[in-house]
């Protein structure tokens, strides 16, 4: 491994003691290169080619252990930890790495919450939640705290370049090993996934939780084609369909819509968004978020301009509320005597024209 950044350019540890607690003494930052091993040292999926992955690995110091946090990204994310975040956390307490959550957002809010400065907050935060673990002297999993005893896991691999052999064999090695389930890339040359899917189905026998994903290289008609099909003739149990029309914010819920209940016969489970932050307008559970209409305050004399407004229904205007009462006789209500409502005949307001604009106005 290439070691991108030196320790000495990015490592802290001054600051004041922390307060009823053990103070951070610092952080080290360091930035990897790792090759990939596949044909002629490429690796690829549905829309991405690359050659190498780099790591960035942050320690976090304090009480004599150190927690361990990492992320991948560009050698930027390392940059990043340094100057926006290494001199922000010495002295705070490394019990409550909720609090220096917090102080590293509101350090970051000018150079960028998002992207860069969203990877390099999380790799941080999760060597703060390590260390803390070290500290108590308790498994991680318990600090966080945990809720289950077990967690299902997968392997991830089959690249889409990978001969057939490798890929049968990197998928059946890890049955192997006892990892009940195992996930290959797809739709990179979609004539080639029914002769990838069939070798790798024979390979890992026909217990074995079988996923595939396509990273984004599906419209939504293609997605819906190959969830049907995939779980047809390879029975594969979660396919992962990011759409490439990704704006499109109604194809990720149609393409949810495919889902079939657990344990029934039909399409796989299907995770159709791929939005690693919420923004507006994005997906909430397969469901767009109603919208406020906002109108500018008309000009004196003008009529407001009527806008469109995406995603919104219209919605017909209220009826007049009718009122009767089961039986007869004094005291009963009918809805024709209640008093007409203000305006003319017509519904309008008095004083406005058939349009609704003011007569006043108008005549003006």
């Amino acid at each position: 491994m290439d070691e991108l950044m030196g320790e000495d350019a990015v490592t802290s540890r001054s600051g004041p003691d922390a307060k009823g607690g053990v103070a951070i003494e610092g952080l080290d930052v360091h930035a990897f290169r790792l090759p990939t091993d596949g044909p002629d040292g490429w690796e690829e999926d549905g829309t991405l080619r690359w050659d190498a992955t780099t790591v960035i690995v942050v320690e976090a110091h304090a009480g004599g252990r150190t927690g361990i946090g990492y992320t991948y990204g560009d050698v930027a994310v390392a940059a990043f930890v340094e100057s926006q975040l290494a001199a922000v956390l010495p002295g705070g307490d490394a019990l409550a790495p909720g609090a220096a959550w917090h102080r590293m957002s509101a350090a970051v809010r000018n150079a960028g919450r998002s992207g860069v400065g969203a990877m390099a907050v999380s790799a941080v935060d999760v060597a703060l939640w390590d260390l803390k673990a070290r500290l108590l002297e308790l498994p991680l999993f318990r600090v966080l705290p945990a809720f289950h005893d077990r967690v299902p896991v997968y392997g991830s691999g089959g690249f889409t370049n990978y001969p057939t052999g490798r890929l049968a064999e990197q998928l059946a090695g890890w049955v192997e090993q006892g990892i009940p389930r195992v996930k290959l890339k797809t739709s990179r040359r979609p004539e080639e996934d029914p002769r990838r899917l069939t070798a790798v189905r024979e390979a890992i026998g026909a217990d074995t939780e079988l996923f595939a994903d396509a990273n984004g290289a599906l419209g939504r008609k293609e997605a819906l084609y190959w969830a049907r099909r995939l779980a047809g003739d390879w029975d594969v149990r979660w396919f992962g369909c990011v759409l490439r029309a990704h704006l499109d914010l109604h194809r990720p819920a149609r393409c949810r819509q495919a889902r079939a209940a657990p344990h029934r016969p039909g399409p796989p489970a299907v995770a159709g968004g791929g939005h690693p932050h919420r923004r507006p307008g994005a997906l909430v559970h397969g469901r767009l978020p109603r919208r406020r209409a906002r109108t500018a305050p008309p000009r004196p004399g003008h009529q407001a301009p009527r806008r469109a407004v995406p995603h919104l229904r219209r919605t017909p205007a209220a009826p007049r509320p009718r009122l009767a009462a089961a039986g007869g006789g004094a005291g009963r209500h009918r809805a024709d005597a209640l008093p007409p409502a203000r305006g003319d005949e017509d519904g309008r307001r008095p004083g406005t024209d058939a349009a609704g604009r003011d007569r006043r106005r108008s005549a003006g």
